[in-house]
């Protein structure tokens, strides 16, 4: 028996090396995204944690240095969440840029795969078109010679 052989296996084979890849590049901006969103979070309780201390301070005495301290860090947090929101906002662009990018790799290994499917199919039912007629000649020789046998 003859064996398989799909002409395309190398553009599938460098398909799924591809689609692996575009997963892995996937997977790195979801963690990258996670990261970002708890630092987000983190900075959020850091800057509603520095309001109630200022806040419970000034219902004390508080000096002028403390608070020019405290609304200098305010700002310092406010600024660091502006920008972690926006960091986050550009890795969600990217990251459904890059799931646009997975799925067409996906597209195209499933067709490719389908496409394989379909030509090992047609391989089969031709070797057992070919295995067929060999056994009905197989037997049309056996027929004749015991045919010419009996004369």
């Amino acid at each position: 028996m003859k064996k398989f052989n799909f002409s395309l296996d190398k553009v599938l084979n460098f398909t799924l090396f591809k689609e692996e890849q575009q997963k892995m590049v996937v997977l790195k901006i979801n963690n990258d995204l996670a990261r970002e969103r708890d630092i987000l979070d983190q900075l959020n309780k850091d800057c509603l944690q520095l309001k109630l201390d200022l806040n419970a301070k000034c219902a004390r005495k508080v000096t002028v240095s403390e608070l020019i301290t405290y609304s200098s860090y305010l700002n310092y947090l406010e600024k660091r969440i502006k920008a972690t929101e926006a960091t986050i906002a550009k890795l969600e662009e990217k990251l459904d840029s890059e799931r646009q990018k997975l799925s067409q790799l996906t597209k195209e290994r499933k067709i490719l795969d389908k496409l394989k499917e379909k030509k090992y199919l047609e391989f089969w039912d031709q070797f057992l078109k070919e295995e067929q007629a060999l056994l009905d000649e197989i037997a049309l020789n056996s027929a004749v010679r015991n045919h010419g046998m009996g004369r």
